[in-house]
């Protein structure tokens, strides 16, 4: 079964689906910074569910952007491998004794330590190498923040040009500046999609993006 997919934001899906919108200008440190601050759990939590974020790995070859949603369990965003090879991921996602853990839906978890520096932070892995270094993706306002009929109206047509989904909206409000839309494809269940009116991130749906 396909899922929706899983793009920061509705009015970015050109730019991040070509990669254009991950050319992150921080390069990766050669060593781990000593202002550094390794992150507890609860730390690690609140802050990398305040993305969306890009990051820059492999030495500069890997390039990307992420969300991490705690209320689905996941992870997900775009990369660029090289400048040429492009594509999207989401991988489940949890934290536990005090580190990030990634699973791919065969294979062990991989796990990592989190260091914040600055507004971002690092991602370690278990040997002390640096995996990628990421920083916050800040998307732009709207002109004025969405309404959830507007949400309504583009989640379908946007859907379509993405993965051929030809969906319908069986519901839509907002409250405190979110827009949950209830999206029904025709495969498998409906999906609860939250939007950030402000400036139409797509935070999060249940059940998760696959």
């Amino acid at each position: 079964m396909r899922s929706l997919l899983p793009l920061p934001c509705l009015f970015l899906a050109v730019l991040l689906t070509a990669g254009s919108a991950v050319q992150a200008q921080t390069e990766l440190p050669d060593r781990l910074p000593e202002e550094a601050r390794r992150l507890d759990s609860e730390e690690i939590k609140a802050l990398l569910g305040s993305g969306p974020f890009q990051f820059v790995g492999a030495e500069g070859k890997a390039r990307g952007t992420s969300i991490w949603d705690l209320g689905t369990g996941t992870a997900h965003g775009s990369f660029v491998w090289e400048g040429r090879l492009k594509g999207s991921w989401t991988l489940a996602w949890f934290v536990e004794e005090d580190l990030s853990c990634l699973k791919p839906s065969q294979g062990p978890a991989v796990c990592r330590e989190i260091h914040a520096h600055g507004k971002g932070f690092f991602e370690v892995n278990l040997d002390g190498g640096i995996h990628t270094l990421t920083t916050p993706l800040p998307l732009p306002p709207l002109e004025r923040p969405m309404t959830a009929d507007e949400a309504a109206a583009l989640y379908p047509p946007f859907i379509a040009w993405a993965q051929g989904l030809h969906g319908t909206v069986q519901g839509a409000e907002e409250s405190d500046g979110v827009i949950t839309l209830e999206v029904a494809t025709g495969e498998g269940p409906a999906q609860s999609l939250r939007i950030d009116a402000a400036n139409g991130a797509v935070l999060g749906g249940n059940p998760a993006p696959r």
